[in-house]
């Protein structure tokens, strides 16, 4: 998740991140006020990543250009096509080269990501891909939680309200 480095913004994560059952000491808006710092929640594949500077591109330019769609009822705000390119080009990483690659129009299409068993350590990924799950976003919080927190905690957390959490939105999410 891209967001406006803002005090106004990170206060509004802190508060979201409560609303969502992360209630926890380290969680203050100054978590949120470092420029170019990652704050990232949750494992992968389930991890959620809040960046306040990304390479290549500039938040007021990106949310300039910023493309809304609608997801399970949710109102939803991703980066555009010719910034997110401009982002994994200044990155250079292989894995963003290979990002690249995948969305250039000219290139060929590769088969959709695939889990392989890792001998006993659970799935993984094929390597340069990213696991982004195509289920509702409120399964993919239920799942969230089922990894964070053991069940007895899960059963303390207050399942959040969509439309508040919208209301609370902070940026953009780049995604494949």
């Amino acid at each position: 998740m891209f967001v406006r480095l803002s005090a106004e913004n990170a206060e509004k994560l802190v508060a979201a991140f409560r609303d969502f059952g992360f209630d926890v000491p380290e969680l203050t808006p100054a978590l949120f006020l470092e420029p170019g710092k990652i704050v990232r929640i949750g494992v992968p594949p389930l991890r959620l990543e809040v960046m306040n500077e990304i390479s290549g591109v500039t938040f007021d330019d990106c949310f300039g250009k910023r493309v809304e769609e609608t997801i399970d009822g949710l109102r939803m705000v991703f980066i555009d096509r010719e910034s997110l390119l401009a982002n994994k080009r200044a990155a250079g990483r292989p894995k963003d080269l290979a990002d690249i690659e995948a969305l250039t129009p000219t290139a060929k299409k590769k088969p959709p990501m695939k889990l392989r068993p890792n001998r006993g350590t659970g799935p993984t990924v094929d390597a340069g891909r990213r696991p982004f799950p195509r289920m509702p976003l409120g399964a993919v919080l239920e799942r969230f939680q089922g990894i964070l927190f053991p069940a007895e905690q899960r059963l303390h957390l207050r399942r959040p309200d969509p439309k508040r959490v919208v209301r609370r939105g902070t940026g953009i999410l780049p995604v494949l």
